[in-house]
């Protein structure tokens, strides 16, 4: 393999890296409905106090959104 096609190898390999780990984020937030017969609305679930975005500027919360099963 020529030596020029490393960094196209390696970011490609960061890329999709990435994308994979947002689509999983995205899976688990509280904003996707995977079961709409036990839990409709999941975002009503969420208490007060917890954090379920990525970044949050100025703000601290005591808990972050776990989403127990999809």
């Amino acid at each position: 393999m020529p030596v020029e096609v490393y960094p196209i190898v390696l970011l490609t390999g960061l890329a999709v890296g990435v994308a994979g780990w947002q689509i999983a984020r995205c899976a688990r937030s509280p904003d996707v409905i995977w079961d709409k017969k036990n839990n409709p609305t999941p975002w009503n679930n969420i208490e007060p106090g917890t954090q379920y975005k990525l970044w949050n500027i100025g703000g601290t919360f005591d808990k972050t959104y776990k989403r127990d099963r999809l």
